[in-house]
């Protein structure tokens, strides 16, 4: 049964998202522990001042909420994981089909084009 590349990806990003997102917290946790340092208090209060000046060059008097700054995280952070699982189908499509091996998923056709003609 083949599946429809676009859907995969979603499904997939979506679900490296959680393990991505678990294994930050994680990593911050275990540095901070070591080093003695709360290291999210430094991040988030290094990412509000950024987006303050960014927000006051742009000639905005605002001060960004909390809320914001993690709608901003998050949506960066989805963002990198649909990249990773674009590129991991790419790798895989192609290493598969040259291996002569027929893939599960419908590649689009501008990869087919790209790699098997």
């Amino acid at each position: 049964m083949e599946t429809d590349w676009i859907a995969s990806i979603i499904i997939c990003s979506i679900f490296a998202l959680q393990i991505r997102a678990v294994g930050a917290c994680g990593y911050v946790l275990v540095s901070s522990f070591l080093i003695r340092e709360n290291i999210l208090q430094l991040i988030t209060v290094n990412v509000h001042a950024s987006l303050t000046y960014i927000l006051a060059a742009a000639g905005m008097n605002a001060v960004p909420s909390m809320d914001a700054i993690y709608v901003i995280f998050g949506t960066l952070l989805l963002l990198n994981c649909g990249f990773f699982v674009f590129i991991l189908h790419i790798i895989y499509t192609i290493f598969l089909t040259k291996l002569g091996i027929k893939p599960s998923l419908r590649p689009p056709r501008w990869l087919g084009k790209a790699t098997f003609s």
